[in-house]
């Protein structure tokens, strides 16, 4: 009985985690989907989805970079130079991850 008892423990304590991690990974998503949905507003009319191909809407190398310098700001963090790849950072989710990389 003691055995099953802590079998669940542990899978609670790992769910727990796992819940808290992913809250953690999404702290910023609106201060970052309102970034990009600033920057690239005049390229693209519709609603992004958080797993939308911010390329394929329009994000081009200058918008990149200028998404790049105001997460920076707003979230008081610096990506470091060998991140600054849009093909990895094409994404709500991956720049929320990216982003929570760095600051946890």
């Amino acid at each position: 009985m003691n055995t099953v008892f802590m079998q669940v423990q542990a899978f609670y304590n790992r769910l727990l985690k796992a819940t808290m991690k992913g809250e953690r990974n999404m702290k910023y998503e609106s201060e970052i989907r309102r970034i990009i949905n600033e920057n690239i507003s005049n390229i693209c009319k519709v609603d992004l989805r958080i797993d939308d191909n911010l390329e394929e809407k329009g994000m081009d190398s200058l918008c990149f970079i200028k998404i790049i310098v105001d997460i920076e700001k707003e979230c008081g963090i610096n990506f470091p130079e060998y991140d600054l790849l849009p093909s990895k950072m094409n994404t709500i989710r991956n720049f929320c991850n990216e982003v929570n990389r760095i600051k946890y």
